[in-house]
C-alpha cells in the first residue's frame, strides 16, 4: 500500500496484483457492489469539493490536485455512464475536469464525457461546455465547436465555458473581433 498525500486528505494506492485479489474476495463476499457505490459517492464529493469555484479558480495547487485523481474519476465517472439511472452523480463529477486543459488527459476526457452526452444528451449546459473545453484543448476543433453551440443552449457555468471555448477558437483561427 502507498500512501499519496493530498491537500487534506490521503490515498492510498495498491499494486494492480493486491487490487485484483481485493476485488475478487469483495466479489465472493458480495461486498464488491456497495463498495463501488461508496467509492462512487467519494469521488462525487471530491468533484464537489474541487468544483467550488471561489476557491480553485485562484488556487494553484487545483490543477495537479484534478490530475493526480483523474483516474479516480474516470473510473467512477465510467461506473456511473454504465450503472446509474440518472446523470446526477455523473455530472457532479464534470467541473473538476475543467482544469485537465493545462495537465493532460484531455482526449481521454473528452471521450468519456463524450459517453456520458451520448447516454444523456439532456444532462446539461455544464456536460457540454466541459466537452466543448476538453475537445478545444484536444483540439478537436470541429467537436469543441460543436459540443460549444449545444452548451449554449442552457444556462449557467456551461455557457460561459462554450463562450470561452468558442472567443479561444476564433482567436486560434485569426479572428479577433469574433473572439471578443
Amino acid at each position: 500500500v502507498v500512501r499519496e498525500p493530498a491537500r487534506d486528505t490521503s490515498w492510498f494506492r495498491l499494486l494492480n496484483t493486491i487490487r485484483t485479489h481485493c476485488r475478487t474476495r469483495l466479489s465472493t463476499s458480495g461486498r464488491l457492489g456497495a463498495t463501488r457505490e461508496r467509492f462512487v459517492d467519494a469521488i462525487a464529493v471530491l468533484c464537489d469539493r474541487l468544483s467550488d469555484p471561489v476557491v480553485h479558480m485562484q488556487d494553484p495547487q487545483t490543477p495537479d490536485e484534478v490530475r493526480r485523481s483523474y483516474r479516480n474519476i474516470a473510473a467512477a465517472l465510467t461506473w456511473c455512464i454504465e450503472n446509474d439511472r440518472t446523470p446526477e452523480r455523473a455530472t457532479r463529477m464534470l467541473m473538476p475536469l475543467f482544469w485537465l486543459e493545462d495537465v493532460g488527459f484531455q482526449s481521454e476526457a473528452a471521450e468519456l464525457v463524450t459517453r456520458l452526452v451520448e447516454r444523456w444528451p439532456d444532462a446539461g449546459s455544464t456536460a457540454w461546455g466541459v466537452l466543448s473545453n476538453l475537445n478545444r484543448a484536444a483540439n478537436r476543433i470541429t467537436a469543441a465547436r460543436s459540443a460549444a453551440m449545444r452548451a449554449l443552449d442552457g444556462d449557467g457555468f456551461g455557457v460561459a465555458l462554450a463562450h470561452r471555448t468558442l472567443g479561444i477558437l476564433d482567436r486560434q483561427a485569426g479572428r479577433p473581433e469574433q473572439a471578443v
